[in-house]
């Protein structure tokens, strides 16, 4: 999200500000982040000091509106960042394979290793991440996240492709 981002108003303008995006609802944020990336490069901040902090959603029907919104901007990333979209059809695919397999008899066996495996991986990006960024995170949190994350990614990502959400209420 946008809350953490700051930038040099000279490539702010050689990227045209927000001119590209101004017919998007959402995702003019990360259009910045990507395309002053590209001439610019970009740094993280991984002082916890300096982090903003915004105030979270309040109901489940408003987290997976902001999510959906979130993946209404996947379909223009190939325009200024192919690895990332890259990424989020894999996260795509694996929580959709994760949530259909259950469902079939011939791959229900395999279900098992493939979530821990996923819960593994997950894991090892996250708690290496939150270590570095001194924010703890508790197990117990993420054993929820994990187990929702197939349930609520393949809504999302549809949805969020439909156009199907709602702006901030």
């Amino acid at each position: 999200s946008g809350q953490n981002i700051a930038y040099r108003r000279k490539a702010f303008e050689h990227v045209n500000g927000f001119q590209p995006v101004a017919q998007r609802r959402s995702g003019d944020d990360m259009y910045l982040v990507q395309s002053i990336s590209k001439d610019f490069g970009i740094k993280f901040n991984a002082d916890p000091a300096s982090f903003v902090i915004t105030q979270p959603v309040n109901t489940v029907k408003e987290f997976i509106n902001q999510r959906t919104r979130w993946s209404s901007n996947s379909r223009s990333l190939w325009q200024t960042n192919i690895f990332f979209l890259f990424f989020l059809v894999i996260a795509f695919i694996c929580n959709s394979v994760l949530l259909i397999g259950w469902f079939i008899k011939q791959t229900v066996f395999i279900m098992p290793l493939l979530f821990i495996t996923k819960m593994i991986s997950d894991g090892l990006v996250l708690f290496t991440g939150s270590a570095r960024l001194n924010i703890p995170i508790r197990t117990k949190d993420y054993l929820i996240w994990s187990l929702a994350q197939p349930l609520y990614i393949p809504y999302v990502g549809i949805m969020g492709l439909a156009g199907q959400f709602r702006w901030k209420e």
